[in-house]
């Protein structure tokens, strides 16, 4: 039965992230037909697979996620855009304006600001581009306070990254 069948590979996705499989967990989760599942792993996940250097595999798991599911987390759309950043710029871009979009809709005011931050950081020290940047510039101004909840220190520091080149490019 096609129902028994998914559920024993969510149980089996479970166990390969507990013992740290995570990104095979992922690949059973859209096998099992649970992207959302799958996303949810990989926002709790992404964030190591990037510190690690793995940002090739992180995007790929990305794009599988959002092809099982177009609307996506603001999450999987957040780390696809820090993935591609460096590679990939027009993919990028899309990926961080997604990602705005979902945080917003989800009323994610961290998530919005950091995914704001980080386009404007990509945007001036990797693309060498002003295009976008008002509507960045105009979220981000007044964001010190979701800056600082961030939980994670590295994407506080990314906010933080992308905060201080803009103001830097607006002090020119």
């Amino acid at each position: 039965d096609e129902a028994a069948y998914r559920e024993h590979l969510r149980r089996l996705a479970q166990c390969c992230a507990g013992s740290g499989q995570v990104e095979r967990a992922i690949e059973l989760l859209l096998e099992a037909r649970a992207p959302r599942e799958a996303g949810d792993l990989l926002a709790r996940h992404a964030v190591d697979l990037w510190r690690a250097g793995r940002v090739r595999q992180l995007a790929t798991l990305a794009r599988q996620i959002l092809q099982a599911d177009e609307a996506g987390s603001g999450w999987v759309h957040f780390w696809e855009g820090m993935a591609l950043s460096s590679h990939d710029e027009p993919a990028s871009r899309r990926a961080f304006d997604a990602a705005r979009l979902c945080f917003q809709s989800e009323a994610n005011r961290k998530g919005e600001v950091l995914a704001a931050a980080c386009a404007t950081e990509a945007t001036l020290g990797l693309w060498d581009s002003f295009e976008g940047l008002e509507e960045r510039f105009a979220l981000i101004e007044h964001a010190h306070a979701d800056i600082i909840a961030l939980e994670d220190p590295s994407l506080r520091l990314l906010a933080m990254a992308g905060f201080l080149d803009g103001a830097g490019h607006l002090a020119r």
